[in-house]
């Protein structure tokens, strides 16, 4: 699941860095900018709902389904081989 991490990654570092500037913006006398810079906060939280990173959480998933669907045919590969050796063997 490393592209949901990663997208998760980036929506954590691009709230924490619009929430520091609005912090430092409340601090200051002039508070012209903390309308814009709370929008920022509010659009930063909302990263992870973006189309790019539903489309990385579903090659995620996808890449994992491969992975299974390998595993179950290596399964099936070593009992059909199990099987032939036992009426082989007798």
């Amino acid at each position: 699941m490393a592209p949901t991490y990663r997208a998760q990654l980036q929506t954590l570092i691009a709230t924490r860095a619009a929430g520091t500037a609005l912090a430092l913006e409340l601090r200051k006398k002039n508070r012209s900018r903390v309308a814009l810079l709370s929008r920022h906060l509010s659009e930063a939280a909302r990263i992870v709902g973006t189309i790019a990173s539903q489309q990385a959480e579903i090659a995620a998933i996808k890449a994992y389904d491969a992975r299974v669907q390998k595993a179950g045919d290596l399964q099936r590969r070593i009992q059909n081989e199990v099987s032939r050796l036992s009426r082989t063997v007798g």
